[in-house]
């Protein structure tokens, strides 16, 4: 029984850190795989950040000729409504 006891005891010695090796092996292949992932996603956050940026300058540029756009549409409102109360105002002519 001692004897199948060191036997075991040399394959355990033996087979561990073979089995901590390929897991080891395994960890850096994804570690490695990981820091490839975070780098993409570091480039791809940077690119819509200046995408973000972009758009937001390009909103308030919009926002501002909307504003502009909408005072002209009050301004075209209140000369439609000035005309129809001139129009409004005038006798109609007869014809004879």
């Amino acid at each position: 029984m001692k004897k199948s006891g060191y036997v075991l005891l040399v394959f355990l010695l033996v087979l561990i850190p073979f089995v901590a090796g390929c897991e080891n092996k395994k960890l850096e292949e994804e570690n490695a795989a990981l820091k490839t992932q975070v780098e993409s996603l570091n480039k791809d956050k940077q690119s819509l950040q200046t995408s973000l940026g972009s758009l937001k300058s390009e909103n308030q540029g919009l926002t501002s000729d909307r504003e502009n756009l909408k005072k002209e549409v009050d301004d075209l409102k209140k000369q439609v409504a000035d005309l129809q109360s001139k129009t409004a105002k005038k006798p109609a002519k007869k014809k004879k």
